[in-house]
């Protein structure tokens, strides 16, 4: 009988223990989870490359007769070309157009000036590109013209005409239209242009002759058409453009 007593009380008693010791499991019992990480964007910020800017054209100057040239041959001359530098460039791209063929030179350096033998007595433009490392962008310089002297004569050709407008390769509404260029010469003495004008190329029919320089044409829906200028001075010295195209809508 005793026995049985205490082992009653002995449940009893596992049970009190059972019930008293499960406690509160929240409060300062819960695990805290800390972010040591810091920022979750692991990579370096990226700084965008700023755009080249164009530089300013120093020599040969625009519209002039280049006398400067030095390992002077009968035919060809070494020319200084010169410009300002300017930012964010990290190189420069020159481009030489002799104006009788089209025929281009193209040279890249570091710096604000490149010697280069050209053709003498021959007119030529030139201009400049900007170059950054790190990005596509480039930056364009104006367009210089001038003369690379020769041997000494009394008058100069007129410089080939350039296009105004339409730009080249433009794409425009058909119907009425104003073709408009410019032309320069280092003698001044500029009187008059012929002016081709067709839907072929190059141009074959000559549509005017006109001391303006600028001249009106009607033009069709969907068409490509081809015009250049024939510039004449005073003493007939001659010069052909290049051939401006555009299309219509």
């Amino acid at each position: 009988m005793k026995n049985l007593i205490f082992t009653i009380k002995l449940f009893i008693g596992i049970l009190l223990l059972v019930a008293c010791g499960g406690g509160d499991s929240g409060g300062d019992g819960g695990t805290t989870t800390t972010n040591t990480g810091g920022n979750t964007n692991s990579g370096n910020p990226t700084t965008e490359t700023p755009t080249p800017k164009a530089v300013s054209l120093v020599f040969p100057e625009h519209n002039t007769e280049c006398n400067e040239g030095s390992n002077e041959t009968e035919t060809t001359s070494d020319v200084n070309f010169q410009w300002n530098m300017a930012e964010d460039t990290d190189s420069y791209e020159i481009h030489v157009v002799n104006l009788n063929n089209d025929e281009e030179l193209v040279q890249t350096t570091s710096n604000d000036n490149i010697e280069l033998t050209i053709m003498r007595a021959t007119p030529y433009s030139w201009h400049v590109i900007s170059k950054a490392n790190g990005t596509n962008a480039t930056a364009t310089s104006s367009i210089f013209n001038f003369y690379n002297a020769g041997a000494a004569i009394d008058n100069h050709a007129p410089f080939p005409a350039s296009v105004v407008a339409p730009d080249m390769g433009a794409s425009i509404e058909m119907g009425n239209l104003n073709l408009v260029w410019e032309a320069s010469d280092i003698d001044g003495d500029i009187v008059g242009f012929e002016v081709y004008f067709d839907t072929i190329n190059p141009p074959e029919n000559k549509i005017a002759e006109t001391s303006e320089s600028s001249i009106a044409v009607t033009t069709e829906t969907s068409t490509i058409y081809y015009w250049r200028i024939i510039t004449s001075d005073s003493n007939g010295n001659t010069s052909r453009s290049a051939v401006f195209e555009f299309r219509t809508n």
